[in-house]
């Protein structure tokens, strides 16, 4: 089966009127220009010294969709591609991409805001329910999405949405077995200099917010113990018992009951992101190696040079092994992953491209 990667496409219905377009985020940060007071120029040139020298990197080589076995490839075309998702039965991987969005209602392709996204098979054959975080202005809230057709003629049609509660930043979604949707609570606000406070919090170690989960007979509920920095991906076991996720800022993996408890905790290299489960039955994270990178990418470095690893962990024991460590050269700034077919697809949330790689394997295991 041949997979497409496509950006997520999306036919809204409303009003009888069927529209499709493009869906990604586009997150760019805006200077407006002033005439500072001649005192205060050189030490804005200072900084501009400073920082000139990772804003301005030399360019990549050309994009390589299909790479040999063990090579890193790349396929360019996107823009903050943050979460893959493969839908094997689609034979597609979808991808977020993320920007700003206006608007009311159901989410218009064109202005869509995707961050975090999951995708389980439904009752109804050939039919996918997808589950999308998406953000403000419009909305905080779980967009929902039903994926049919395959290939080039898959399609996104808009179901409705769960909005979060108050005083909530969505970052990754999963679905439990029973319907239940968890999502991963990052920091109560993004905005301004509020969100900029709770994003250096919980790169301090400190908690910023917790896991959530909403089913339509009991609405949305804090999943006790779960309050961490910055928690991020999220994955659940496939009999809903229990669930993985991410705590970015204290360098963790960590794993609880679905009903609340006391977490157990993996240290891991780096900073993980996204979570996703593996055809063995594996978890796969990938986490932030570089910290000086990756800042330099946010500041504005392009294209993004940020190192990262992908780690495979044991859900009974929580062992972590690092399977493939890069530099950024070719991709920088990783934060998902996502495995079809032998092939695992890379999500950068700062850079025009997502990744691509074959393993060289022997036995059908991952090897380093």
């Amino acid at each position: 089966m041949s997979h497409d990667v496509r950006r997520a496409r999306t036919r809204s219905r409303s009003r009888g009127r069927e529209s499709t377009a493009r869906s990604y985020v586009r997150s760019t940060s805006w200077v407006k220009a002033t005439h500072a007071p001649l005192a205060q120029r050189p030490r804005f040139l200072l900084l501009v010294a400073l920082l000139a020298p990772g804003c301005f990197s030399r360019p990549r080589d050309a994009c390589n969709p299909e790479p040999r076995p063990g090579e890193l490839g790349t396929i360019c075309g996107f823009e903050n591609p943050e979460d893959v998702e493969a839908v094997p039965a689609a034979g597609v991987v979808l991808v977020s991409e993320m920007r700003a969005m206006r608007g009311k209602g159901s989410p218009r392709a064109e202005t869509f805001s995707p961050h975090g996204i999951t995708a389980v098979p439904t009752e109804f054959p050939g039919v996918t329910r997808v589950a999308v975080v998406g953000h403000r202005p419009l909305r905080e809230a779980i967009e929902l999405f039903d994926l049919t057709g395959t290939g080039a003629d898959a399609r996104l049609a808009w179901r409705g949405c769960v909005p979060l509660p108050d005083a909530t930043v969505g970052n990754d979604v999963a679905f439990a077995a029973d319907g239940e949707i968890v999502v991963s609570n990052f920091v109560p606000i993004m905005e301004g200099l509020p969100g900029l406070y709770y994003v250096l919090k919980g790169g301090l170690g400190r908690p910023t917010g917790d896991l959530i989960a909403w089913h339509p007979e009991h609405g949305w509920r804090h999943i006790p113990g779960t309050t961490a920095p910055t928690p991020n991906g999220v994955a659940v076991s496939a009999d809903g018992a229990v669930v993985f996720y991410s705590q970015t800022g204290a360098g963790q993996v960590a794993r609880v009951s679905r009903a609340g408890g006391a977490p157990e905790q993996t240290s891991v290299q780096g900073n993980p992101d996204n979570l996703s489960w593996s055809r063995r039955g594996t978890l796969l994270a990938a986490t932030h190696t570089d910290s000086v990178g990756l800042i330099l990418c946010v500041l504005g470095r392009h294209p993004c040079r940020a190192g990262w690893s992908l780690l495979e962990i044991d859900p009974q024991t929580l062992r972590v092994t690092e399977r493939l460590h890069h530099d950024g050269g070719a991709i920088g700034g990783v934060a998902s992953v996502t495995e079809v077919e032998g092939r695992y697809y890379f999500g950068s949330f700062l850079d025009d491209r997502i990744g691509i790689w074959r393993p060289v394997t022997t036995d059908g295991a991952l090897r380093p």
